[in-house]
């Protein structure tokens, strides 16, 4: 009945239904509770329900806050799995016990590598005093590279770090300090010699407007009534398991 199988740290996903999580309001950074804000999401035609977690929206939060209205981290799964998953923190009190819960998924829910990743962005705001909304999204599934077989989410992080870290080395970016990964532009990420399949990936999925595209990932100057919604989704096969993150920015008073 929850529809989903574990893919990743159990203990990593337990901490994302119990935490806090980061957003923006009005512009300033705030926490609201996990579990809460629940929308139905349509990908591909396929329905998710999107509620928040805590952990997955990284420094966005303090790196837009003033320049964004708001920001909210959710993660997506199918229709149903929520209320359960509430049942389990909420009324059987859970939250108070998460080692337990961990125990509990670990012996019960099966494990799988027949999983698929999807990254999806939504920019929504003003672009020449007109409200606009654009999309843009990609599907990340596990494959073989040479002789080995990957995850989609194995291909898809590690995919991520090494777009970081490939700049990082050819001193393309400042190295002292904490560098964040909104500090490598799109241009520098997309150059980095990623594994082929990855590159293929992103060459299919992307919109007839690069120029789209290119400035969502990129996220350069947001006006303060601008919104962004980026999404980011790691699942199972449709019908066996879900597991979806998105990160959701909207101007506060404009419909999605």
């Amino acid at each position: 009945r929850l529809k989903y199988n574990l893919t990743w740290s159990t203990a990593g996903l337990v901490n994302e239904y119990l935490n806090p999580c980061e957003s923006l309001r009005d512009g300033e950074l705030t926490m609201v509770p996990p579990l809460e804000g629940k929308e139905e999401v349509i990908i591909d035609g396929v329905t998710y329900e999107g509620f928040t977690t805590s952990g997955g929206v990284g420094t966005l939060c303090h790196t837009y806050a003033g320049k964004i209205k708001r920001l909210d981290y959710k993660t997506l799964r199918y229709p149903g799995h929520l209320e359960l998953i509430r049942f389990l923190v909420n009324d059987l009190r859970f939250r108070n016990h998460p080692d337990e819960l961990v125990e509990i998924f670990q012996r019960s829910i099966p494990a799988t590598t027949d999983d698929f990743v999807i990254v999806s962005v939504r920019g929504m705001g003003r672009v020449n005093d007109r409200y606009e909304e654009r999309t843009f999204w990609r599907k990340v599934a596990g494959q073989y590279i040479g002789d080995a077989f990957f995850t989609g989410i194995e291909i898809s992080t590690s995919a991520g770090v090494c777009g970081v870290l490939h700049p990082l080395l050819e001193g393309d970016i400042d190295s002292r300090g904490f560098v964040r990964i909104e500090d490598v532009s799109y241009d520098q990420f997309m150059a980095s010699p990623l594994p082929e399949v990855t590159q293929t990936a992103q060459a299919r999925s992307r919109f007839s407007s690069s120029r789209c595209t290119r400035s969502l990932m990129r996220c350069e100057r947001p006006r303060p009534e601008t919104g962004l919604t980026m999404m980011m989704a790691r699942l199972n096969r449709p019908m066996v398991s879900s597991k979806l993150a998105i990160v959701s920015s909207e101007q506060i008073g404009r419909a999605h």
